[in-house]
This record gives C-alpha cells, structure tokens and sequence, in this order.
C-alpha cells in the first residue's frame, strides 16, 4: 500500500511538472514572432527595408544626372520608409535580429553615402579633395552615430535621444539643394561646406535632441497640434519643397532649445 501510495505520488509530481514547463514554455514565447521563416509577414518589413535601400542607391544615379528634385525626393522616401519598417515589423511580431542589422545597414547607404555623393556632385566637387574629404566625414560621423545607436543607449531618457538622428542628419546636409529649389538660387560654396561639416559633428556628438513622438502634448493643445499636422500634411502636397524647407529650419532651431531644457532638467 505504501509503495502504491508513493508511486501515485511521483507520478502526480511528474504530470505537474510537465505541465508547468509546457504552460511556462508558452508563456515565454508568447512576445516572440508568430510568423516562421518563410511567411509574408516575416518578409514584409525587410521588403521595405530593401525597396528604401534601392531608393537610396537611385539617389546617387539621378546626382550623377544632376536631377536633383529626383535625387532628394528618393532620400527622403527612403527616410518615410526606413519609419515605415520598424513599425511594420513590431505590428506583425515579426521583429529579428536579421532584420535589425539589415535595417542598420541599410541606413548607413540611405542617409551616410548617397547624401555624400548627391552633396559632391551638386556643390562639393567644386573644391576637389578638399570636398571629397568633407564627404568622407559626413558618411564616417554617421557610421558612427549608427554603431552607437547599435551597441549602446541611444537615449538619455525617454524624451532626449543622444545626437542627431541618422535620417534628420542626412536631410540636414541636403537643406542647402531644398534651399535652390525654394529660392531658385544657390547658396554660396562656403556655406554648403560649413552645413555639410556641422551636421558630421552633430552625428558623432552626444548633443542631447528631442524624440518628438515621446513629447506629452497637453489635453488643450492637441486640437491646435492637429491642425498644425493637417496644414503641414497639405503643403507638403501642394508645396513639398518649401514645406520640407520650413520643416527643416524648425528641426535646427529645436536643438538649442532641446540643450537647454535637458541641461536645465539635469538629465546629465
């Protein structure tokens, strides 16, 4: 009878246990991709990640024309698209270390080569090695900021991110071709210079800038903020360059108020 007795026990003990791993076990792949290797939504965010990577390269072929509305236009949807991918990705549980590292290199083509070339064949060739060398800083600063971005905190905290965002930078460098496009005439050689070397320093910086999206607007400001996003969506439709122009302009004037508010905040 005893025997009989602890023999039901082990096996109750057993049964317990095995359900406990199998219940534990769903649990812990519960927040992992739902998605195998080969389904479309696994593909899907590194489609999108692909078709940027092609607009990038696309960039650097209408540069060599001198088709610069092609050439920025491409950069920038690259840029919607790199947003585009992540979101996509973490939407569909379909996130993977493949697809971060094909996402990071991806951006150091979109935002820290083709920028480079589109830059030195509109203005920078003009100075010979001494431009070429320029480009070389913007695309080595922004191979930095990414490896940073990959192998630490990219963030001080949830409202100050650590230097320039890749895709801000890279449109940045790019302000003085909307500028043309806007005023319809070139901005003198020197200062595409200085805009193409500060924006490699603010890529390689710790400069703290806002992540806008993490920003709590007030309940009273949300309708005006709406309306602010429905005018700017609408001129980016009738008028894309000089919104993009006063888009730009307003991100350069948000980081000295960002350096001062962080510092101010003590987030040091």
């Amino acid at each position: 009878m005893t025997l009989c007795g602890m023999n039901l026990i082990k096996s109750f003990s057993y049964k317990k246990k095995s359900f406990s791993r199998r219940f534990t076990k769903g649990r812990k792949t519960r927040g992992k991709s739902k998605w195998s290797s080969g389904s479309l939504g696994r593909i899907l965010p590194n489609a999108v990640t692909f078709a940027a990577l092609c607009l990038g390269l696309t960039s650097i072929h209408f540069g060599f024309r001198q088709e610069w509305e092609q050439a920025v236009s491409c950069i920038f949807l690259a840029g919607v698209l790199d947003g585009v991918d992540g979101r996509l990705a973490r939407f569909l549980k379909a996130s993977s270390s493949f697809g971060a590292n094909l996402d990071s290199l991806c951006d150091f083509t979109n935002f820290g080569v083709a920028p480079s070339f589109v830059i030195y064949f509109y203005a920078l060739h003009q100075w010979g090695n001494k431009g070429w060398g320029l480009c070389l800083l913007f695309s080595a600063c922004m191979a930095w900021r990414l490896a940073r971005f990959n192998s630490q905190s990219h963030y001080y905290s949830h409202l100050f991110s650590v230097g320039v965002p890749a895709p801000a930078g890279a449109f940045l460098v790019l302000s003085p071709i909307v500028f043309h496009f806007v005023f319809g005439k070139a901005l003198p050689l020197w200062s595409v210079g200085v805009v193409t070397f500060c924006c490699a320093l603010m890529l390689a910086s710790r400069y703290p800038t806002f992540v806008f999206k993490k920003i709590q607007v007030p309940r009273g400001y949300r309708g005006l903020l709406s309306l602010v996003f429905l005018i700017v969506l609408v001129t980016l439709v009738s008028a894309p360059w000089d919104a993009l122009f006063f888009l730009s302009i307003l991100y350069t004037c948000s980081l000295p108020v960002s350096g001062y508010f962080f510092y101010k905040k003590g987030y040091r």
